[in-house]
């Protein structure tokens, strides 16, 4: 297993930002975008490395100012299409997040030519991860490297990835992992899609019990004035129903 590498840049870079002069809470979203770039200069304490991947295009964690720790995906240095599993950047909209511009600040300060050369060239591998757009709500995304030999892979990975959005049979979804356990330096599967399969699940169980509470009232099992409790706590009927 490779050591990880552990690198503090906090003391040196309060020194050297400045505070952000955005206050309040009428700003607009370049303004919070900058404001969570100033912050991960100033309070990211340490990150690290993680795995053997690609050193800008990697897996890293982070370390936040509550004592949490972060896992970050870097995949792109332009776009803001990176992952990180804070709160902030699972609802903030901007595509960002303190902890995402701390780490690419430090990356592009202490990188030199090695991230500008990976600036340019993109990252090299295929990627599947999480997007807020165009669909009303996140779903898995596949992000191709722009040249070499991954055609192929490319696509059985984009077909298994269109299996798990239009259904919910977990075969695409174990296909997918063991495709990316085969490849693992051409193809990357976000840890977010696991987090975004969970939230589907539920989503689909609380719409079943909200069809088995329609149902019970239509066929006058059930009353509108007996809705005193959760339909959460209707899911013992409804799954005793359809034993």
């Amino acid at each position: 297993m490779p050591e990880l590498q552990v690198q503090d840049f906090a003391t040196q870079a309060r020194k050297k930002a400045r505070p952000s002069v955005f206050k309040g809470w009428k700003t607009t979203n370049e303004q919070e975008i900058e404001r969570r770039r100033w912050r991960g200069r100033t309070e990211i304490h340490e990150f690290e490395h993680l795995g053997s991947g690609p050193e800008v295009f990697g897996k890293f964690r982070v370390g936040g100012t509550a004592g949490r720790n972060y896992t970050l995906e870097i995949r792109d240095l332009e776009e803001r299409s990176n992952s990180c599993t804070c709160q902030d950047l699972a609802t903030s909209g901007l595509g960002t997040c303190k902890h995402i511009e701390g780490v690419l600040h430090r990356l592009a300060e202490f990188g030199g030519g090695r991230f500008r050369e990976a600036a340019k060239a993109g990252s090299p591998g295929i990627e599947v991860y999480i997007i807020d757009e165009p669909e009303p709500e996140p779903a898995p995304f596949v992000r191709c490297a722009s040249g070499g030999s991954s055609g192929r892979l490319a696509a059985e990975a984009g077909r298994l990835v269109s299996a798990i959005r239009s259904g919910s049979d977990s075969e695409p979804v174990q296909a997918l992992r063991r495709l990316a356990d085969e490849n693992p330096e051409r193809l990357r599967v976000s840890c977010l899609v696991d987090r975004w399969l969970a939230r589907r699940e539920k989503e689909q169980e609380r719409g079943e019990r909200r069809e088995f509470v329609r149902t019970e009232i239509a066929e006058g099992r059930l009353r509108v004035d007996q809705l005193k409790f959760s339909v959460v706590s209707l899911s013992g009927r409804r799954r005793a129903a359809s034993a």
